[in-house]
């Protein structure tokens, strides 16, 4: 190939390295598709797009992590046929939400048998949604740190000022045009 091209690289290297592309061929290819309904609640719609195999030859784990620590976990079955879905709730608890903490579902389907291709555990495909979980007393200090927010415009222009902070925007095209710090 030209000097510099990766037209022949591919997604693991001779070596047989992982290439960061592999990382992403399998999520799009991903056997198994999670839409979250309520997440509030812990409903999604889990879709089986195998075409052979039901998804109670996998094992899907959930856990709940605030800032990244795992604080809930747990296991469900599911026995969802191929090309398939179905409604699931997550039994997890409303953690108590603290200030500035940010809450993520994570949903992880991994292998129950070992196989000639992947081990027992082997992780075929996972889901992460952030859970709408908000203190009240959060938004309200984060709106008095902010100060007010104000908008002018003029025939050709949008202003948009907070604090220390003024941005304008061209109205023709949409495009940035100044932003403006006051030391």
């Amino acid at each position: 190939t030209p000097s510099g091209s990766a037209t022949m690289d591919g997604i693991i290297s001779a070596n047989r390295t992982y290439q960061p592309e592999s990382w992403q061929a399998k999520k799009s290819h991903a056997p198994v598709f999670v839409r979250p309904l309520f997440l509030e609640s812990g409903l999604v719609e889990i879709q089986n797009r195998h075409q052979f195999t039901n998804l109670n030859e996998l094992n899907m784990e959930w856990k709940i992590l605030e800032d990244g620590t795992v604080i809930q976990e747990g296991e469900l079955s599911l026995d969802i046929p191929p090309l398939t879905s179905s409604q699931v709730k997550i039994p997890f608890i409303k953690p108590e939400i603290r200030v500035g903490s940010d809450y993520i579902l994570l949903l992880q389907f991994r292998t129950k048998q070992e196989s000639k291709w992947a081990p027992s555990g082997y992780e075929i495909t996972f889901e992460e949604f952030c859970l709408p979980f908000n203190n009240d007393s959060q938004i309200s200090l984060r709106d008095q740190e902010m100060g007010n927010l104000t908008i002018t415009e003029n025939e050709e222009n949008i202003r948009i000022s907070v604090r220390d902070v003024m941005y304008v925007f061209v109205k023709s095209t949409a495009n940035l045009s100044q932003v403006t710090y006051k030391c």
